[in-house]
């Protein structure tokens, strides 16, 4: 029997300097806690920690956002937990660690790809590194603000397009496709 909960908590050992604390999730995996960051910081008397909620009179349509994030993860660790007991394999606190960290919460593409190439720069080489850089500044040249929704055939047409017109040779565009 596996035993996983979660829960959506204020960091309270470090306040930021305008009251504000973080929201953290912490999860239990088979007795294991792991707590990884959300990035949001929200003021101690707006967050219900019962509903794990943000409830602020003055900014509600900041408030909305955030609950709106908050429903994403809580659906995200839900869904994992329930893969890992329908498929009958134990979750370790590691993988879930890596699942929750390999997409980004916000669903922000070049965050997301920022992320995994400094992952990889130990053990890509130099000139890969490059090559990933450098895609890296077209694309936020592209577009400064990429969801993970917003990549369709579409999008990458449309990149295409915008490459191709950088007088870019047909090859160098083709190496930003990887």
């Amino acid at each position: 029997m596996y035993k996983y909960t979660y829960k959506i908590l204020l960091r309270s050992d470090r306040p930021r300097p305008d009251g504000s604390k973080m929201l953290t999730l912490q999860a239990f995996i088979a007795g294991t806690r792991v707590r990884l960051p959300l990035n949001v910081s929200v003021k101690p008397e707006s967050f219900d920690p019962n509903t794990m909620q943000v409830k602020s009179k003055d900014e509600p349509e900041r408030a909305l956002k955030i609950n709106a994030l908050l429903s994403k993860v809580k659906s995200r660790v839900e869904d994992m937990f329930f893969d890992s007991l329908m498929n009958d394999v134990p979750l370790t606190a590691a993988q879930f660690t890596q699942a929750f960290d390999r997409k980004p919460v916000h669903g922000d593409f070049l965050l997301w790809m920022k992320q995994e190439i400094e992952k990889s720069s130990e053990t890509q080489a130099e000139a890969t590194m490059k090559n990933y850089n450098t895609t890296f500044r077209w694309l936020g040249k592209y577009q400064a603000k990429i969801v993970f929704a917003d990549l369709t055939f579409d999008f990458v047409s449309g990149w295409d397009a915008f490459l191709r017109k950088q007088n870019l040779d047909r090859n160098t565009v083709a190496k930003y496709h990887r």
